[in-house]
């Protein structure tokens, strides 16, 4: 086993009726032989004559008192076979703006042999970093292969760890150039990034307003060569108080703007507020037209209400005479008649009173 052949760990002084615990880590070799094993442990004293004089390899919690058998079996799951370890990152700790090597072992753990190629890939979207690698090797069981990424840290990365992920593809098809087979588990390392770095401020979320938009009640009719009033609502949506500056833009092709009442204001959260827009409508406007108003507010944050009005010529006065005696003919007939039977009146009238000749 690797890091444990012959592998001591010095315990110190004991007291009297005193007991210390301690802990062996090995790692089991990719190439093992799939068998049993037997593993012996013992405990002796340097101080007092060494082995010969002071030394035990027997315990009832081992299996067969001394020795502990260990079955070794290989991975049979073929998602679980290709894995990466032995993970070296150059530099430990990487400054912002640094070049950092990472670099391990790509191993075959399982009961099965793959040829011709494996893929890593290595990623981590908050670094920009989404790497691959492939390796132009036989893995066969047993077999291991070492692979190295170099990436560079962004100089206005945020000052903490990150956890660099990635996967194994193997059992490559040459036919189709895919990979059949891809690692169910996701190999971390943690890479801890400090100095250097030039983060941008973080600017505050805001909630965006909510606008709307219609003809105000001063001027329900948008009439050609006439002044219109467009009554916006701003809705605050935050949490905050916001303040917001109201503009207008795409109205020039038929009016001109007159005024915006007010131009600043301060919404406290959760309410709305009115502002008046009045464009000079031109003389020759007519049809449907558009506006946009806009309410900037926080860091040069926009929120935008695309809305139309739709404008009408003023008629010939003219026209306005006939259409009105159409609309109402019955009332100028009777009092027409009416005129006609008071005149008629006077005439008798006028003849019952004039003097009769002698």
């Amino acid at each position: 086993m690797d890091n444990l052949d012959n592998k001591k760990i010095s315990i110190g002084t004991i007291s009297d009726g005193k007991s210390v615990s301690k802990d062996f880590k090995f790692t089991v070799p990719f190439d093992f032989n799939d068998e049993s094993y037997k593993l012996v442990v013992k405990a002796y004293s340097e101080d007092q004559g060494g082995q010969k004089s002071l030394c035990v390899a027997h315990s009832s919690d081992l299996d067969n008192n001394y020795y502990q058998s260990i079955s070794g079996t290989r991975e049979t799951d073929e998602n679980q076979q290709v894995i990466i370890t032995e993970t070296l990152l150059s530099p430990e700790t990487a400054q912002c703006g640094d070049k950092v090597q990472l670099s391990g072992d790509v191993a075959n753990i399982g009961d099965t042999d793959y040829t011709d190629k494996v893929k890593i890939t290595l990623v981590n979207k908050e670094l920009a970093i989404n790497a691959n690698q492939e390796i132009n090797t036989d893995l066969d069981q047993g077999d291991s292969t070492s692979f190295s990424f170099d990436f560079d840290i962004p100089a206005t990365a945020a000052e903490k760890t990150y956890t660099l992920s990635m996967k194994t593809y193997y059992d490559y098809d040459t036919s189709d150039d895919t990979y059949a087979l891809t690692s169910d588990k996701t190999f971390t390392v943690s890479l801890p990034v400090q100095g250097n770095c030039k983060t941008t401020p973080t600017t505050p979320t805001i909630a965006e307003p909510t606008i709307s938009a219609e003809l105000d009640t001063s001027t329900p009719q948008a009439m050609a060569g006439n002044d219109v009033a467009i009554l916006a609502t701003i809705r605050n949506n935050d949490n905050e108080d916001q303040t917001y500056t109201i503009s207008v833009s795409d109205n020039t092709a038929w009016s001109s703007l007159v005024s915006i009442e007010p131009k600043t204001i301060t919404i406290p959260a959760g309410q709305s507020q009115d502002v008046v827009t009045t464009f000079k409508i031109d003389s020759d406007a007519t049809g449907v037209n558009d506006f946009t108003v806009r309410a900037t507010y926080g860091e040069n944050q926009v929120k935008q209400y695309k809305g139309s009005v739709t404008i009408t010529q003023p008629s010939n006065p003219f026209d306005l005479i006939g259409t009105h005696l159409q609309q109402n003919w019955y009332i100028y007939l009777i009092v027409l008649v009416n005129l006609i039977l008071i005149i008629a009146i006077i005439m008798v009238i006028r003849k019952m009173m004039r003097p009769r000749k002698a």
